[in-house]
C-alpha cells in the first residue's frame, strides 16, 4: 500500500507560513506561487521555486554587460545575454585580428 504525504497547503498567492503554522523538520506548499517552504529550527525557509524571477536573485549574482565576463571568472555569478554577447563579440573580433 503507498503511503500519502500530506504537507500543509494554500492556493492563496504570497501566503507564507510562519513558524507556529509548522513543526521543525515540517513542509508546506503554496500552489499559487509555485513554491515549497520548511520550518528549520527558528525559520521559515523556501527550498523550491517554481518559476524564478529577476527580483528573486541578489543583484550581486547577476554579472551585466558593464561589468564584464573575464572580471566574474567564479561560480556563483550568472552573466547575462548582453554580458555573454560582449564577450562572444570581443573575443571574435580578436580572434579576426589574430588571424589576420
Amino acid at each position: 500500500m503507498a503511503i500519502v504525504i500530506k504537507p500543509k497547503r494554500s492556493g492563496t498567492a504570497s501566503s507564507v507560513p510562519t513558524t507556529s503554522n509548522l513543526a521543525d523538520g515540517e513542509l508546506a506548499v503554496n500552489s499559487a506561487d509555485k513554491k515549497i517552504y520548511l520550518r528549520s529550527g527558528g525559520s521559515i525557509v523556501t527550498i523550491a521555486v517554481g518559476t524564478v524571477t529577476t527580483s528573486e536573485i541578489s543583484a550581486g549574482t547577476l554579472v551585466v554587460e558593464s561589468e564584464g565576463i573575464n572580471s566574474n571568472d567564479n561560480d556563483s555569478t550568472i552573466p547575462t545575454s548582453a554580458a555573454t554577447k560582449d564577450l562572444v563579440d570581443s573575443t571574435a573580433t580578436a580572434l579576426a585580428i589574430a588571424l589576420g
